[in-house]
């Protein structure tokens, strides 16, 4: 499922060992306390790549030191994604990756 042919349908086990082990430490120790990063920003959505929701509905989360353009953006109803191009397509890397939850 695509939406602006910038979203894909991924696994956890895709993700990059490097974003795969940020996310464990998010599932860890709670979304708000890894001070080493940047942790519940709202992500406004201003693109549109991600489903229309309401202002606020969708937090991004740094998935990687922060001169790294890795991403994870939850929204409120449960939906996760991942950006390994800080939100924006690059050649045929989409912006999002929709990870299933567990």
């Amino acid at each position: 499922n695509m939406v602006k042919g910038l979203i894909v349908a991924g696994a956890r086990s895709s993700l990059p060992k490097s974003v795969l082990k940020v996310l464990k430490e998010y599932e860890k120790n709670g979304w708000e306390k890894l001070p080493e990063l940047r942790d519940s920003k709202i992500f406004q959505n201003r693109e549109g790549f991600l489903p229309s929701q309401r202002s606020g509905y969708y937090r991004e989360y740094d998935a990687g030191p922060k001169s790294s353009p890795d991403r994870f953006v939850r929204g409120a109803g449960g939906e996760f994604y991942y950006s390994p191009t800080h939100y924006g397509s690059r050649g045929s890397t989409p912006a999002f990756i929709n990870i299933p939850g567990k």
